[in-house]
């Protein structure tokens, strides 16, 4: 019966233990036919994390009718996040106020497709990460396409990789969170596994969807600057062919 009880309370100490850590979520978007847009990506944590930098690999998947989705290129990969700040912003910068703009990096990798990044604090000292959701960043795209009502319904994915580059140390991964002691965070595997197919992938994706070039409503004065300049052509249309027909001499 001890060992039984033992062995429940075990079970129970793991189970608490592996459900905490990191919480990664890539959030929906829409973009227009060949426009540009952003996906912003949030973090979160189960329990109480410090986090002094962060280091992700996003890609974009998905089948086009017409055109492609992809990252931009590095030069327009903004920094603007660290200064999202509420109410300006949904979501505070999970770095907020301890940024540098030189910690920052964004570079888009051979493929268009995929987009390596990352910032760290500017004090080499970490910040609390709970329940509370931040910015993580915010990933500048843009629509490649020929004829972009052919494109209009498009779906395409952005997921969080993780590239295992060849070694046990999760620090050579192209994917991980360090608290200010060099320790990796551990991710939530009820939210986040990692246990897709090589290289590996978290479940956690954001869908982009293609729309339409919005219609142009003209503004109520402008609208009404239309009548009056569409009246005034037909009145002077309706007097030069008077005045033709006048020309004509009368035959009868």
């Amino acid at each position: 019966m001890f060992k039984r009880l033992s062995f429940i309370l075990l079970s129970l100490t793991v189970s608490t233990t592996a459900s905490a850590g990191v919480i990664i979520q890539v959030q929906n978007a829409t973009i227009t036919a060949g426009g540009t847009g952003f996906v912003d990506v949030l973090i979160s944590s189960t329990g109480m994390d410090n986090l002094f930098l962060a280091q992700y690999d996003f890609r974009i998947s998905g089948s086009a009718t017409d055109g492609a989705l992809q990252f931009r290129s590095t030069a327009n990969q903004s920094n603007s996040e660290q200064g999202a700040d509420l109410p300006m912003w949904p979501f505070a910068y999970v770095f907020l106020g301890d940024t540098d703009p030189m910690n920052f990096s964004a570079a888009l990798q051979p493929t268009p497709t995929e987009l390596q990044g990352g910032d760290f604090t500017d004090s080499f000292t970490a910040v609390a990460v709970d329940g509370t959701q931040k910015l993580l960043a915010r990933l500048e795209i843009e629509h490649i396409t020929g004829t972009p009502l052919a494109a209009v319904g498009d779906m395409f994915t952005v997921s969080l990789w993780n590239a295992d580059r060849g070694t046990t140390n999760p620090s050579d991964d192209s994917t991980f969170f360090l608290d200010d002691m060099l320790n990796p965070l551990s991710f939530d595997p009820d939210s986040t596994p990692n246990t897709l197919a090589s290289p590996s992938a978290f479940q956690n994706v954001g869908t982009i969807t293609i729309t339409g070039t919005p219609a142009v409503v003209p503004e109520p004065g402008t609208f009404a600057t239309l009548m009056i300049a569409g009246i005034a052509f037909a009145g002077r249309e309706w007097r030069r062919q008077r005045g033709a027909k006048s020309s004509f001499p009368d035959r009868t």
